[in-house]
């Protein structure tokens, strides 16, 4: 497999927050070349446009069997808006019950009338060895995913050289696997990553939805996405990120699926 070294060069978009959609697909890569990322001349990370592996259709069928949703994703989510929020929580901002939020207007602020946070609704789910919907799901995982994980991890030790061990979920480096259907993310950074290298993915059964396009703000260059191919695994605990604009009749039919290695400290786990 051929790579081409890309520089990356930090320069900080102040007029850029957490919380905010962006469109940076004017300065998408080359659509020909597979990436390995340095930053002062140490590889940061890698692109892959076509991983060149088959994806089991069962895939489709178990994401869409899981109804999940999380209103605790933060600035990924995007602002605070009224329709995108739960009914009753809807309900609690227009009766005035919730009347305070964050300074970039992702979460709101608990109070003595209501003691919870909470954020847009996300259709959002996590696969690892804890939850009870990966034990109940461990058969469809092991053939559906399990694959793309091993695929991934072997990737991650081969061209970044990582010496962790594959002692975690599905015998990998990763202890967890977070799934978003439908979303567009906004400008935001990975958090609870121990290994701070996310690897992503995006899926879907829609012929249409060809890519999208992940864009890195303070690097000023966007990157694309194929469904079903491509893999982009980068430190992105530290770098700010979000989604080029998709329409909106193909991103419900939008997979995203992140790898990662979470931090055993961090206990806020969102289940349902």
């Amino acid at each position: 497999m051929l790579f081409t070294i890309y520089d990356l060069i930090y320069n900080k978009r102040e007029d850029i927050k957490e919380g905010d959609y962006i469109d940076l697909s004017e300065k998408q890569l080359d659509t020909n070349n597979n990436y390995i990322f340095e930053e002062d001349s140490i590889p940061i990370g890698f692109y892959i446009k076509d991983i060149d592996l088959i994806i089991d259709e069962d895939l489709f069928k178990l994401i869409s069997s899981i109804k999940e949703y999380s209103t605790n994703r933060g600035h990924i989510s995007g602002q605070i808006s009224l329709e995108r929020l739960e009914d009753k929580q809807r309900e609690r901002i227009e009766k005035g019950i919730i009347t305070e939020f964050n300074k970039n207007k992702t979460r709101t602020k608990r109070n003595d009338a209501y003691k919870y946070e909470f954020c847009n609704m996300v259709y959002s789910f996590i696969f690892n060895d804890r939850n009870k919907r990966s034990i109940k799901y461990k058969k469809e995982i092991e053939q559906s995913i399990k694959p793309i994980a091993k695929y991934i991890n072997k990737q991650l030790k081969s061209i970044l050289y990582i010496k962790k061990d594959n002692n975690n979920y599905l015998e990998t480096i990763f202890t967890d696997i977070i799934i978003n259907k439908g979303l567009r993310s906004a400008i935001h950074k990975d958090a609870n990553n121990d290994l701070s290298l996310s690897c992503l993915m995006q899926f879907s059964e829609n012929d249409k939805l060809i890519s999208s396009n992940l864009n890195l703000p303070d690097y000023d260059i966007s990157i694309p996405l194929f469904s079903n191919k491509s893999l982009l695994c980068l430190p992105l605990t530290r770098i700010r990120h979000g989604n080029d604009p998709i329409k909106e009749e193909l991103i419900n039919s939008r997979i995203s699926m992140v790898f990662y290695n979470r931090n055993k400290t961090y206990k806020n786990e969102s289940k349902k």
